[in-house]
């Protein structure tokens, strides 16, 4: 089972359907689930970067967050509420939502984990590699390409 299999759909402000990872979670309880699941080496600064790329993807951080784990080599990891790692992701996204954390990603607004190459960063520049996550400062319509996985 994959952290998609959990996703349900929900409107949100604007009312359009997005996938949650619980209909009743709150932003912070569902961008911590997305962190828990994406960053797997425990790396908080990687972490503040995603949950920053991820805060800033809006309405759009499901197929942000969905791209990576579909494009991944590696074991997709269902957050565990109470592990050490899920409070850090919760923490970590409260703090991001709150727009408290120095954006460590540089401004990017795409990332993959080490190891897996999506089509879409062939041949792109990355900005910065923290730990097991390399962000992009991918253009606007290599984002679009990411709706496919």
């Amino acid at each position: 089972m994959t952290l998609a299999a959990t996703l349900q759909p929900a409107k949100d402000q604007y009312g359009q359907t997005v996938l949650l990872a619980h209909a009743r979670q709150s932003p912070t309880e569902h961008l911590g689930s997305l962190l828990d699941a994406i960053v797997l080496d425990g790396n908080v600064r990687a972490m503040e970067g995603v949950a920053c790329v991820l805060a800033r993807a809006g309405n759009r951080m499901q197929i942000v967050a969905d791209a990576v784990l579909a494009d991944s080599a590696h074991p997709v990891r269902l957050p565990l509420v109470g592990s050490a790692s899920h409070t850090m992701a919760i923490r970590t996204a409260r703090r991001a939502l709150a727009g408290s954390i120095p954006d460590p990603s540089l401004g990017a607004s795409a990332f993959h984990r080490m190891g897996d190459m999506p089509d879409w960063a062939r041949g792109t520049k990355p900005l910065v590699q923290i730990g097991e996550i390399v962000f992009y400062a991918a253009a606007p319509r290599t984002l679009d390409g990411m709706k496919g996985g």
